[in-house]
């Protein structure tokens, strides 16, 4: 029985004094910056709830904006500037482009499987897991990703 061997690579969302550190990772990834909104999943949302200010732009308490900066077979790379704990359920949704003809409604159900702060601003990188894969959403989502631009953030 052959195992596969996981990809090493060095996070390149963390600050120089942490590049030192190595992540194991299972997928190869795309880099991105893309806008999306979160929102912790129906489940656990009486354990997590995000304050008024974490939510700007008049969506109440529900949504938190957040990047995707990076698309992966096995989830997604966000950058927030509100600290979520492991473990918790999110649906993420992509901000469509003002000029998209046809702009994208797909969500997205992941799980945090880590929450590293990697700015003081603050600013946290979210390593995510999907929870109900949409492997036709996950297409649209990584043509979205490529055509923006975004190179292989692992070879």
């Amino acid at each position: 029985m052959a195992l596969s061997n996981p990809k090493v690579d060095k996070n390149p969302t963390t600050s120089d004094h942490q590049s030192a550190d190595l992540l194991v990772r299972q997928h190869e990834r795309a880099a991105c910056d893309l806008g999306a909104y979160v929102r912790v999943d129906t489940d656990p949302a009486d354990q997590v709830v995000f304050s008024r200010s974490a939510a700007p732009g008049g969506r109440g308490d529900s949504e938190i904006d957040v990047r995707i900066v990076d698309v992966s077979p096995g989830g997604l790379g966000l950058r927030s500037n509100v600290f979520v704990p492991r473990g918790t359920r999110l649906v993420a949704r992509v901000v469509p482009a003002k000029d998209d003809p046809q702009p994208t409604t797909d969500e997205f159900q992941v799980r945090v499987q880590r929450c590293a702060m990697i700015d003081r601003t603050p600013a946290y990188y979210l390593g995510t897991a999907f929870v109900a894969p949409n492997p036709a959403a996950l297409a649209r989502l990584t043509q979205m990703a490529e055509s923006e631009g975004g190179s292989r953030a692992q070879q």
